[in-house]
């Protein structure tokens, strides 16, 4: 008996097709939680940023024994800072802005409560020369462009103590 071995083997259009579409439905399902994965990292990315950047101001004023004073504003779609040695008469008036990292990231306006310098369009922290808050405290609330996420940085005592959180206690 000699068996017929010319058949041709693969796969078949149908299963192909039910490849396809599981492949589509499991993207379907895990693409959009990679990109709110993707907006919420970047929004904590910025966070974080502007929580080390007032650290380095804090300190900065402790080692200069000067007031340092730290400016953010929303610049079109962007995050720029300013840590700088404050000027008497002006707010921010003296700031070179950097960019803080995490794209696609904005200022909540509702939720921060630092002070903010009309002149400038920035809000603004200050520290004296013994690292401690200079005036008012508060917050600096950041979200993504849906205002899914919301992350922020409190300066919560007139020691200048740093906490950072997010959610619904950023309205706290």
């Amino acid at each position: 008996m000699i068996q017929n071995r010319n058949q041709e083997s693969g796969i078949t259009f149908a299963e192909l097709l039910i490849v396809l579409v599981i492949i589509g439905i499991l993207a379907g399902i895990f693409i959009p939680n990679w990109l709110r994965f993707l907006r919420r990292l970047e929004v904590k990315t910025a966070r974080d940023n502007a929580y080390q950047v007032l650290l380095n101001a804090k300190q900065q004023a402790r080692q200069t024994k000067l007031v340092t004073e730290v400016c953010f504003k929303q610049d079109g779609k962007r995050i720029v800072y300013s840590s700088h040695y404050r000027i008497p008469t002006k707010s921010c008036s003296n700031a070179v802005w950097e960019e803080l990292k995490g794209d696609r990231v904005f200022i909540n306006a509702t939720d921060t409560t630092f002070f903010y310098a009309a002149s400038e369009n920035a809000y603004r922290i200050q520290f004296n020369h013994l690292g401690v808050t200079h005036g008012r405290l508060g917050r600096i609330t950041f979200s993504d462009v849906k205002g899914e996420n919301h992350y922020c940085t409190f300066v919560s005592t007139l020691l200048g103590a740093q906490r950072r959180t997010e959610g619904q206690r950023c309205k706290r």
